[in-house]
């Protein structure tokens, strides 16, 4: 239980900074505005090129291959509610790394599902 707490942790750091390594990236890329296929391409080349956004995709990576191992080792009826916990880490550095700022009524939804979260780990088997 401990290594699957541990490995859930890590999980929930990796995709928490992948996602908002992911959003910077695409925040100095700036919005997209043209489909059409050379415009898309240059978007691509943009985002390939983007430090930010290689690193916001290899921590989505290792989240993915932790994911993997994690799943392997307990139910996912308990993993899974879990990682909702990244919704807190996700929102805290959203403010700290890109400016956000988080409504009372979008904390209070995260607080519920926290509490929805220490639910689902206390039910047991």
């Amino acid at each position: 239980m401990t290594k699957t707490l541990s490995a859930l942790l890590v999980a929930v750091i990796l995709v928490s900074i992948g996602d908002v390594m992911l959003a910077q990236g695409m925040k100095k890329i700036g919005a997209i505005s043209s489909y059409t296929p050379v415009a898309l391409f240059r978007v691509g080349v943009q985002i390939f090129s983007s430090l930010t956004i290689i690193t916001g995709i290899c921590c989505l990576a290792g989240f993915f291959f932790l994911w993997l191992a994690i799943l392997s080792w307990s139910e996912l009826s308990f993993v899974l509610p879990l990682t909702a916990m990244s919704y807190v880490v996700t929102a805290l550095l959203a403010i700290v790394f890109l400016g956000e700022t988080i409504s009372p009524l979008r904390w209070a939804g995260t607080i519920l599902i926290c509490i929805g979260v220490a639910l689902v780990t206390k039910s047991g088997v």
